[in-house]
Protein backbone atom coordinates (compact mmCIF):
# COMPACT_ATOMS: atom_id res chain seq x y z
CA UNK A 1 0.00 0.00 0.00
CA UNK A 2 2.72 2.29 0.89
CA UNK A 3 4.61 1.51 -2.76
CA UNK A 4 1.06 2.44 -4.39
CA UNK A 5 0.71 5.67 -2.11
CA UNK A 6 4.57 6.82 -3.16
CA UNK A 7 4.36 6.00 -6.92
CA UNK A 8 0.46 8.06 -7.29
CA UNK A 9 2.32 10.63 -5.36
CA UNK A 10 5.65 10.70 -8.11
CA UNK A 11 2.70 10.63 -10.78
CA UNK A 12 1.30 13.75 -9.43
CA UNK A 13 4.45 15.57 -8.78
CA UNK A 14 5.81 14.61 -12.49
CA UNK A 15 2.74 15.90 -14.17
CA UNK A 16 2.38 19.30 -12.06
CA UNK A 17 5.86 19.72 -13.44
CA UNK A 18 5.21 19.28 -16.87
CA UNK A 19 2.22 21.38 -16.80
CA UNK A 20 2.44 23.92 -19.95
CA UNK A 21 2.44 27.20 -18.99
CA UNK A 22 -0.24 29.68 -20.73
CA UNK A 23 1.05 31.80 -23.08
CA UNK A 24 0.02 35.46 -23.99
CA UNK A 25 -2.61 33.92 -26.78
CA UNK A 26 -3.71 31.84 -23.99
CA UNK A 27 -4.20 34.43 -21.78
CA UNK A 28 -5.92 36.94 -24.16
CA UNK A 29 -8.27 34.15 -24.89
CA UNK A 30 -9.12 34.02 -21.57
CA UNK A 31 -9.68 37.75 -21.34
CA UNK A 32 -11.90 37.66 -24.27
CA UNK A 33 -14.20 34.61 -23.26
CA UNK A 34 -14.66 35.79 -19.88
CA UNK A 35 -15.20 39.68 -20.49
CA UNK A 36 -12.31 40.55 -18.19
CA UNK A 37 -10.48 43.61 -18.73
CA UNK A 38 -7.36 42.19 -17.18
CA UNK A 39 -5.45 38.65 -16.72
CA UNK A 40 -2.07 38.51 -15.37
CA UNK A 41 0.04 35.11 -14.85
CA UNK A 42 2.86 35.29 -12.65
CA UNK A 43 4.41 32.45 -11.38
CA UNK A 44 1.97 29.68 -11.20
CA UNK A 45 -1.27 31.18 -10.73
CA UNK A 46 -3.29 33.49 -13.26
CA UNK A 47 -5.66 35.96 -11.86
CA UNK A 48 -8.71 37.66 -13.40
CA UNK A 49 -9.97 41.36 -13.15
CA UNK A 50 -12.56 42.71 -14.38
CA UNK A 51 -12.99 46.73 -13.61
CA UNK A 52 -13.31 49.38 -15.15
CA UNK A 53 -10.69 51.72 -16.35
CA UNK A 54 -7.45 50.59 -15.23
CA UNK A 55 -8.21 50.21 -11.60
CA UNK A 56 -6.91 46.85 -11.16
CA UNK A 57 -3.64 47.55 -12.21
CA UNK A 58 -3.69 50.31 -10.12
CA UNK A 59 -4.70 48.31 -6.92
CA UNK A 60 -2.34 45.46 -7.84
CA UNK A 61 0.59 48.13 -8.50
CA UNK A 62 0.02 49.62 -4.88
CA UNK A 63 -1.26 46.33 -2.89
CA UNK A 64 0.75 43.34 -4.33
CA UNK A 65 3.63 44.80 -6.84
CA UNK A 66 4.95 41.39 -6.84
CA UNK A 67 1.77 40.10 -8.58
CA UNK A 68 2.88 42.16 -11.59
CA UNK A 69 6.61 42.31 -11.77
CA UNK A 70 8.01 40.11 -14.58
CA UNK A 71 4.12 39.12 -15.42
CA UNK A 72 2.78 37.93 -18.64
CA UNK A 73 -0.59 40.04 -19.06
CA UNK A 74 -3.48 40.48 -20.93
CA UNK A 75 -5.24 43.46 -21.34
CA UNK A 76 -8.19 44.60 -23.02
CA UNK A 77 -6.92 47.88 -24.52
CA UNK A 78 -4.19 49.97 -23.67
CA UNK A 79 -3.75 53.55 -24.06
CA UNK A 80 -1.49 55.87 -22.23
CA UNK A 81 -2.44 54.77 -18.73
CA UNK A 82 -2.30 51.48 -18.81
CA UNK A 83 0.71 51.56 -20.55
CA UNK A 84 1.95 53.98 -17.74
CA UNK A 85 1.10 51.37 -15.19
CA UNK A 86 2.67 48.49 -16.93
CA UNK A 87 6.00 50.05 -17.42
CA UNK A 88 6.01 50.86 -14.17
CA UNK A 89 5.32 48.04 -12.48
CA UNK A 90 7.78 45.79 -14.22
CA UNK A 91 5.48 43.55 -16.35
CA UNK A 92 7.42 41.69 -18.88
CA UNK A 93 5.07 41.58 -21.86
CA UNK A 94 1.63 42.43 -22.54
CA UNK A 95 -0.86 40.84 -25.18
CA UNK A 96 -3.85 43.15 -26.25
CA UNK A 97 -6.80 43.60 -28.55
CA UNK A 98 -5.97 47.39 -29.34
CA UNK A 99 -2.91 49.46 -28.61
CA UNK A 100 -2.60 53.16 -29.32
CA UNK A 101 0.68 54.31 -31.54
CA UNK A 102 1.86 56.56 -28.53
CA UNK A 103 1.25 53.71 -25.64
CA UNK A 104 3.23 51.53 -27.79
CA UNK A 105 6.17 53.73 -27.67
CA UNK A 106 5.53 54.07 -23.63
CA UNK A 107 5.91 50.16 -23.70
CA UNK A 108 8.95 49.96 -26.25
CA UNK A 109 10.74 52.79 -24.08
CA UNK A 110 10.57 50.43 -20.97
CA UNK A 111 11.17 47.41 -22.86
CA UNK A 112 7.97 45.62 -22.57
CA UNK A 113 7.20 43.31 -25.20
CA UNK A 114 3.91 43.78 -26.71
CA UNK A 115 1.85 41.69 -29.05
CA UNK A 116 -1.71 43.59 -30.18
CA UNK A 117 -4.23 42.81 -32.57
CA UNK A 118 -4.75 45.93 -33.88
CA UNK A 119 -3.53 49.89 -32.96
CA UNK A 120 -4.78 52.89 -33.65
CA UNK A 121 -4.04 56.55 -32.29
CA UNK A 122 -6.99 57.01 -29.46
CA UNK A 123 -8.82 54.99 -27.10
CA UNK A 124 -12.81 56.32 -26.62
CA UNK A 125 -14.71 56.55 -23.76
CA UNK A 126 -17.39 54.14 -22.92
CA UNK A 127 -20.36 55.82 -25.15
CA UNK A 128 -18.00 56.26 -27.83
CA UNK A 129 -18.66 59.37 -28.04
CA UNK A 130 -15.33 61.59 -27.27
CA UNK A 131 -11.75 60.21 -26.41
CA UNK A 132 -11.15 58.54 -23.02
CA UNK A 133 -10.68 60.97 -19.90
CA UNK A 134 -7.27 59.45 -18.49
CA UNK A 135 -5.99 59.29 -21.64
CA UNK A 136 -6.89 62.62 -22.22
CA UNK A 137 -5.44 63.80 -19.57
CA UNK A 138 -1.89 61.76 -20.21
CA UNK A 139 -2.18 62.86 -23.87
CA UNK A 140 1.48 64.16 -24.83
CA UNK A 141 3.28 62.24 -21.83
CA UNK A 142 6.87 61.17 -22.89
CA UNK A 143 8.16 58.70 -20.28
CA UNK A 144 5.63 55.84 -18.36
CA UNK A 145 7.12 57.98 -15.42
CA UNK A 146 5.01 61.01 -15.97
CA UNK A 147 1.60 58.96 -16.53
CA UNK A 148 1.82 57.30 -13.62
CA UNK A 149 2.17 60.77 -11.40
CA UNK A 150 -0.39 62.41 -13.46
CA UNK A 151 -2.67 58.99 -12.34
CA UNK A 152 -1.83 59.03 -9.05
CA UNK A 153 -2.59 62.58 -8.16
CA UNK A 154 -5.68 63.58 -10.99
CA UNK A 155 -7.39 60.14 -10.69
CA UNK A 156 -6.40 57.91 -7.44
CA UNK A 157 -5.19 60.82 -5.10
CA UNK A 158 -2.04 59.67 -4.21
Amino acid sequence: MKRIVFLLAVGLAFAACNQQLPDGAQLLKILNDENLSLVVFNGDSISRHASQRVDDLMRLMTTEPERLRGALVADKKVGYAAASLIACSGVREVHTNYVTRPAKKILEQAGVKLVAASEGDIIFNHDSTGRCPMDSTLNGITTAEQGLEILKTKFYNK
